[in-house]
């Protein structure tokens, strides 16, 4: 089952930020490094993760391993020009959260997990479902484990 992972996700599982979804972030690249999951990440998201954590490591080996491991993990989805018009044509979104969304939605994701689920409502949920991850976890993900 391929699942996008918005990028504030992968921030909270590699800056483990407190009062986030570190450890649901945890659980669900567990479920990648198991097979159970195909987990789906932007280029958009690739480029800001590589800032954020620069900012934080330099430009170290720390650096360079954490994203080689993330590599490893989640597979990397391209943003064309088709998807930006599209999301560009969608005025109730956020531009960039618009872009993330319809990336995953033209890759085949079967969910979209993110933190920030408001900024992804009012939307069409048929098309992609939005969850947080404790939701994606507690629900979703177990639902189907169960069958």
């Amino acid at each position: 089952m391929n699942v996008f992972f918005d990028t504030n996700i992968l921030l909270d599982h590699a800056l483990r930020r407190q009062d986030t979804y570190a450890s649901e972030a945890v659980r669900l690249l567990e479920l990648c490094e198991q097979y159970q999951l195909t987990g789906l990440g932007s280029t958009g998201s690739w480029y800001s993760l590589t800032y954020v954590l620069r900012k934080r490591w330099g430009n170290t080996n720390e650096l360079r391993e954490k994203l080689t491991a993330y590599l490893s993990l989640l597979r990397v989805i391209s943003t064309d020009s088709g998807v930006l018009r599209e999301a560009l044509s969608e005025p109730r979104r956020d531009v960039e959260d618009a872009y993330q969304y319809f990336t995953a939605l033209r890759h085949g994701a079967a969910y979209f997990i993110t933190a920030n689920i408001k900024d992804f409502l009012p939307i069409e949920l048929d098309a992609l479902p939005v969850f947080t991850p404790d939701v994606f976890c507690r629900n979703s993900f177990r639902t189907r484990e169960t069958r």
